[in-house]
């Protein structure tokens, strides 16, 4: 078994998600999934903004 320390796991973000920028087709994706969620246990979920995502 391997552990990793803090300081180790930290350098995997700044390694391999440095130049990484979501495509319009994934944001669009990743808030269906917010909805779909929010639309699945309405009552679950409390939103605290201005905004809504209906």
């Amino acid at each position: 078994m391997v552990v990793y320390s803090f300081s180790q796991l930290g350098l995997y973000q700044h390694v391999y998600y440095q130049d990484y920028f979501p495509s319009e087709e994934d944001i669009i994706l990743s808030q269906q999934r917010i909805q779909g969620k929010l639309k699945a246990k309405p009552d679950f979920y409390t939103f605290y903004g201005g905004n809504s995502f209906t």
